[in-house]
């Protein structure tokens, strides 16, 4: 049998799974129309499924295994290249109406190369009414006129009015406002410190704008051991003055608001404020501090400064003891105290090897 023309060209082993008939305008204006390299391999690659003249519909998958790449980066790619005009993009339905795999039509790449070249564009194909196309502006390369049955009519239902989600919050809100009742009376009758009555009182409108109980501020309070009101109080107008959005969770921002300590100090604790003394020079302070003992801010003795280190040193000491009892304990599944005790065991026979070990050698071993 003689060899083909292509088999001469080729050789028979690498024709065995066909070949992909290209026209060279394409191939040479590819840049031209505006295609990048991927783009015009993906354009190659779907042609390689075109064997007669319907258009060709690889699967995304099919095409990202023969590219090397993901489904993902394959519809970027095509979505370029519609953007670019330059493909039309449909899927094929089957006898039942269900949608099936892609459809591709090269026709606008090769009307543009044509155009490049001053030749006239092709001429329109039969349509295949098992396509339905994207855009409907660039339907097929020819208007896509569906058959219509106009004695069939389908039967439609009654428009639901369904209200859009913002609608239905501001309907919910404004339903709670007329159950919501918060009047002078209702504040002043709570158990409520006199500093946090005042801010209730001040900010009464803003409570009811955003429907907030005044019960969960009172039980909220009460949850809050030795708090101090004027704290509480200042937090709690912190909140409602610069909460921009609703306030949905009271509590929980007052938490936030207490941890990072809005206000002055002087309300973080029971205690009074220190009454500030004369200023004194520099000089006369530290002649004060050194006469004065039971000042704490006065320079410490010798004698005190070895004392607290001494006691610095053993605190280090028994920190570090508990950190390797606690992982100790962890080790070996044992309670604390009775990783405590191996501990201090182990401590002292290491004390007592060491009195042995200097025993020995005083001794002359």
């Amino acid at each position: 049998m003689e060899e083909t023309r292509l088999e001469a060209m080729w050789g028979s082993a690498i024709l065995d799974e066909g070949f992909t008939c290209v026209p060279n305008m394409i191939i040479r204006n590819a840049t031209k129309v505006g295609l990048t390299g991927k783009e015009f391999q993906l354009v190659l690659t779907i042609m390689s499924f075109k064997h007669d003249t319907s258009d060709p519909f690889p699967s995304q998958e099919t095409l990202a295994t023969i590219m090397g790449t993901t489904k993902r980066n394959i519809r970027k790619l095509l979505k370029s290249i519609e953007e670019k005009q330059l493909v039309l993009v449909g899927f094929r339905m089957n006898e039942k109406g269900q949608r099936q795999s892609n459809v591709y039509n090269f026709k606008p790449l090769v009307d543009q190369c044509l155009k490049i070249v001053g030749e006239k564009q092709l001429p329109e194909r039969q349509i295949d009414h098992r396509i339905y196309w994207k855009h409907t502006s660039a339907q097929h390369p020819s208007e896509q006129n569906v058959p219509v049955d106009k004695t069939q009519k389908v039967p439609v239902g009654e428009e639901q009015n369904v209200p859009p989600k913002k609608k239905r919050e501001k309907e919910n809100k404004k339903k709670k406002k007329e159950n919501l009742s918060i009047t002078n009376e209702k504040i002043l009758a709570m158990n409520l410190p006199e500093p946090i009555t005042t801010v209730l009182l001040k900010y009464k409108n803003r409570l009811i704008d955003d429907v907030v109980e005044v019960v969960d501020i009172e039980n909220h309070f009460k949850s809050k051991d030795n708090m101090n009101p004027h704290f509480y109080a200042l937090c709690l107008k912190h909140v409602l003055q610069t909460t921009k959005d609703n306030i949905r969770r009271i509590g929980y921002l007052i938490d936030l608001a207490l941890t990072q300590q809005k206000g002055p100090k002087s309300y973080m604790t029971q205690k009074q404020q220190t009454i500030k003394k004369d200023k004194l020079p520099k000089w006369l302070q530290k002649e004060q501090q050194r006469k004065d003992t039971t000042n704490p801010n006065r320079y410490p003795s010798k004698d005190e400064k070895r004392d607290s280190e001494e006691s610095r040193k053993l605190l280090t000491k028994e920190y570090h003891f508990m950190l390797s009892a606690r992982d100790l304990a962890k080790e070996k599944r044992i309670s604390f105290e009775e990783a405590k005790e191996v501990l201090s065991q182990r401590k002292k026979d290491t004390a007592n090897q060491l009195k042995r070990s200097n025993s020995l050698s005083l001794a002359g071993y």
